[in-house]
């Protein structure tokens, strides 16, 4: 592709998303914050509970094998209730982002063999 081509490209993709009806705090937020995780640890509604399952999930899909290693017998509602314990137990989680705390969780409890 000719640098000309991928100029427009840039240049569409750009445009496209000043237009997009996303606010600009939302286009800003790179990360979920450690007390959002806990607050949907915590929290019993069903919304909350469905956040709280995918973004392990996303976690977990990104970084298992790499940072941490699940057995294939676990569960989604087993790397829940890993995580929302380690969210009560560990008190030294307060400078990592919520995805940094997920990650550390898993990665203690579901160490990797060698390779």
């Amino acid at each position: 592709m000719s640098l000309r081509v991928r100029r427009l490209v840039l240049i569409f993709f750009l445009y496209t998303i000043g237009l997009s009806s996303a606010s600009a705090a939302q286009i800003q937020k790179q990360f979920v914050t450690l007390a959002e995780v806990k607050n949907w640890a915590a929290n019993s509604e069903a919304a909350e509970k469905s956040q709280f399952g995918a973004f392990l999930l996303g976690i977990h899909d990104a970084f298992n094998e790499l940072f941490f290693c699940t057995p294939h017998s676990v569960t989604r509602s087993d790397i829940e209730q890993t995580v929302r314990l380690y969210l009560k137990s560990d008190a030294d989680l307060e400078r990592l982002s919520g995805a940094d705390a997920v990650r550390q969780a898993m990665a203690e409890t579901y160490k990797c063999g060698k390779r």
